[in-house]
């Protein structure tokens, strides 16, 4: 538990508490996105968005496989990890005024969890928790199509360590977000006359 805290107070202050970036964010949100009043659809639109932006690319130098880059980076660049990826998505959906956290979780390639003593080095994946007004939605960045509120099988073996203050030890993955390979596909189409 206080390896817990200390993690999501890390990433608390360092990665989520830029207000330049945040001004960057909602201006952005604002130019590329209809404003929706439905938090659900906001952030559907909000994870297609950053899913069109941005590509995963997994650079584990140095610290690389611990730490994120900052969500700026990502911006800027285009490209990140689990972790930027997921840290550009929570900047921006808190910029829309959506509650987002982190979500530590093990992937199915990895193994099970050993739930009875959960520690950092058994979690190799991040993902977002984020506050739907129901019960949540679990949303992985690294996937290019991937509908909000739907996580891969990769991601649904073992429960999630969820990094919100309010949030005491591990959660599951709701079944029924689980993916049987669905995807966003959207078609545009002009003509020429």
């Amino acid at each position: 538990l206080l390896c817990h805290m200390c993690y999501d107070r890390f990433f608390l202050f360092f990665f989520f508490n830029d207000t330049a970036t945040t001004e960057i964010y909602t201006l952005s949100l604002h130019d590329a996105l209809p404003i929706s009043t439905d938090r659900a659809e906001s952030i559907d639109r909000i994870y297609a968005d950053v899913q069109r932006r941005c590509r995963y690319l997994g650079l584990f130098e140095g610290m690389g496989g611990i730490l994120p880059v900052s969500a700026s980076e990502v911006f800027e660049t285009g490209f990140g990890d689990c972790k930027g990826l997921g840290t550009l998505l929570i900047s921006m959906l808190r910029a829309a005024d959506i509650e987002a956290h982190p979500a530590l979780l093990r992937t199915r390639s990895a193994g099970p969890l050993d739930v009875r003593a959960p520690n950092m080095a058994q979690f190799n994946h991040f993902i977002v928790w984020a506050d739907d007004g129901q019960d949540g939605m679990f949303l992985d960045a690294t996937v290019d199509r991937c509908p909000a509120g739907r996580v891969p099988d990769a991601d649904t073996l073992s429960p999630v360590l969820l990094l919100d203050p309010a949030s005491l030890g591990l959660v599951e993955i709701d079944p029924a977000s689980w993916s049987g390979g669905e995807l966003r596909i959207e078609v545009t189409r002009s003509l020429d006359h």
